[in-house]
């Protein structure tokens, strides 16, 4: 790539000279032009100069998802710093763990968010001084930064974004220009998009998928759309905004694809649906796929992406093609986009087709590593172990795979204790060591677990001499990591499964439906509207039988099985629900209650 395209934000900056008039961002009833972006990002890129940031300096972001938070990690870019996404909904504690671990200069908020943050560096062993978007919004207009003020290279670095680690500790990635603008090139050249391009911003920020949404549409010229919080939460109106709103581009995940799905088969979506749909961070089967073309047709182009976060975003990709037939495979991961090669080894040779082994990334545009780790960087980021003779470094991914005959490389598993939950990586080891102190535990195991839609989550099994309720334990896992990290199910045991070796027989340890009703009474559904409730929760949480007074959230729900049940309910009683409603009565006897409420107040009026 040429030095020019190194540097995205600056690639943006033209833009915001060139089409000045065009619309960059989208949110609620706001618009902003390409213009008023400049002297956003202009306005935090000269705050920062007066304070005399350095290049390479930390700044994390703690915004809602907002055109404000846009224009602050340009203008940190633009200043020559790091920004760090700082999500706003993680418990305090892993907060505080974040910031310790990186120590930023800066933490650019809101005045909504200052006295949280005020409160939660008050006994932190970092402090960093808080920037309010609202004082930078009260600098000179521009010009206020000169362009290229702040001498960059394209290895010099860009963002820090972070993922579940091994060590109980949240693990720093560092990006690099280069690389996160090779990604976006490749897929703005790939699938031929330009400024009429309509990108909707799904992913949480501190997810690295974010950056696809952000940067794609504005490195295009086109128009980065961010729904209402409120619509986010709740996946019809969710889909119903995207076709509304024109939306041509949507990064997903699987999860939320097949929820897509669900909708379109009950009932139709006034306008259009996105002309691409790239999928990524789950595995994607095939059935996925016939699914959703049996109720939305070809009109939409589906890609299936892989890549780890410390390879920068995806590194490989899939247009999905005709499928003959309905089937339980995984569709393939694809191939590698340019300037990369992926290999699939074992005792570091090739695997010949059809060979499992260990998956390995080639590509000058990956991460930095980790940040201030040099021994786990250095553990991931290898020597090709057959190339000795000269520089060949791979990033090992830890997934297992094969390379098929007609070239397309396809996920088996993992070799190690690393999941994918709803999109977010998970070491579960993490999860143990803030258990394995935790007052009457003795021992400690969490395992994914996969119902019967294919969905993945987490059961916690433990032993101690009495059953500790759920819900202290959950209540403690709250209180120190975000909620796709809290196991869905807890299972006492007096003593785990051994196997002749001594160690644990992860084979012969319980299934959650097994223990499901061990400790609770089953009282049936009493009335017709408990017994089309209690199908619906069956159905969505893979359970023969559900009491009419078991709570929700002791039944192993997750958020995209709570999106799959309030969209059911809303269809099957032609009623209003929203997704806080069903948290506040996560009860089969409560909800009938509430719907037979719901349905007379709509009869009356």
């Amino acid at each position: 790539m040429s030095n020019n395209k190194l540097i995205l934000h600056r690639i943006i900056d033209n833009h915001c000279t060139d089409n000045s008039n065009n619309i960059a961002i989208e949110e609620k009833d706001r618009k902003v032009s390409y213009g008023e972006l400049k002297v956003m990002t202009d306005k935090v890129a000269s705050t920062l100069s007066a304070l005399a940031i350095e290049k390479g300096d930390v700044v994390g972001v703690f915004l809602d998802s907002s055109i404000e938070y846009v224009a602050a990690i340009l203008g940190v870019n633009k200043a020559g710093a790091v920004f760090m996404p700082l999500e706003v909904k993680y418990p305090p504690a892993r907060l505080k763990d974040l910031l310790q671990t990186v120590a930023p200069r800066y933490v650019i908020t809101d005045q909504s968010h200052k006295s949280y943050l005020d409160s939660l560096l008050a006994d932190a062993a970092v402090n960093p001084r808080l920037l309010l978007m609202e004082d930078t919004a009260a600098v000179l207009a521009s010009p206020v930064f000169p362009d290229n003020d702040v001498e960059l290279k394209g290895e010099d670095g860009n963002y820090l974004i972070y993922t579940s680690g091994s060590t109980g500790k949240p693990k720093v990635i560092a990006g690099m220009h280069k690389s996160l603008s090779h990604f976006v090139h490749w897929e703005v050249k790939e699938f031929g998009l330009n400024d009429s391009v309509r990108c909707c911003q799904l992913a949480p920020l501190s997810f690295d998928v974010s950056f696809r949404d952000i940067f794609v549409p504005l490195l295009a010229g086109g128009t980065l759309c961010i729904p209402p919080a409120d619509v986010k939460k709740d996946p019809a109106q969710l889909l119903a905004w995207i076709c509304e709103a024109g939306i041509t581009l949507m990064h997903t995940v699987p999860s939320l694809f097949r929820v897509f799905t669900g909708i379109l088969a009950k009932a139709p979506v006034k306008g259009t649906l996105p002309a691409y749909i790239l999928l990524a961070g789950e595995a994607l089967y095939y059935r996925d796929v016939v699914n959703w073309r049996n109720v939305a047709g070809d009109s939409s182009v589906l890609v299936n992406l892989y890549g780890p976060s410390e390879t920068t975003l995806a590194k490989v990709f899939h247009r999905i093609g005709h499928i003959e037939e309905d089937s339980n495979e995984i569709i393939p991961l694809g191939q590698a986009i340019s300037n990369t090669s992926v290999l699939v080894l074992q005792d570091g040779q090739s695997c010949r087709p059809g060979a499992i082994g260990e998956i390995y990334i080639r590509t000058p545009f990956r991460s930095k590593g980790y940040f201030k780790d040099e021994a786990q960087t250095n553990e991931r980021f290898i020597q090709h172990p057959g190339h000795n003779e000269y520089e060949d470094i791979l990033y090992k991914t830890g997934d297992l795979g094969k390379i098929q005959k007609d070239g397309l490389l396809v996920f088996v598993g993992r070799e190690d204790r690393q999941v994918k939950i709803r999109g977010n990586r998970v070491e579960l080891f993490e999860i143990e060591k803030h258990l394995q102190r935790f007052p009457g535990i003795r021992e400690v195991l969490v395992m994914p677990h996969t119902d019967k839609n294919r969905e993945i989550s987490l059961i916690l099994y433990y032993t101690a001499a009495t059953a500790i309720p759920d819900i202290t334990l959950r209540n403690h896992l709250q209180e120190n990591l975000p909620d796709y990290m809290v196991p869905a199910f807890f299972l006492h045991l007096e003593t785990f499964p051994l196997m002749l070796n001594g160690k644990i027989d992860r084979r012969a340890l319980p299934r959650p439906e097994a223990l499901l009703y061990q400790h609770r009474v089953y009282e049936p559904p009493v009335d017709e509207e408990e017994r089309r409730i209690e199908a619906i929760w069956s159905e969505v949480l893979g359970l023969e039988k559900v009491g009419r007074d078991y709570s929700f959230f002791d039944l192993g729900g997750h958020s995209i099985a709570a999106f799959k049940i309030v969209s059911a309910l809303c269809r099957e009683f032609d009623t209003t629900l929203s997704l806080s409603d069903f948290f506040e009565h996560p009860k089969i006897s409560e909800l009938a209650l509430l719907i037979k409420q719901a349905v007379k107040k709509e009869i009356l009026t």
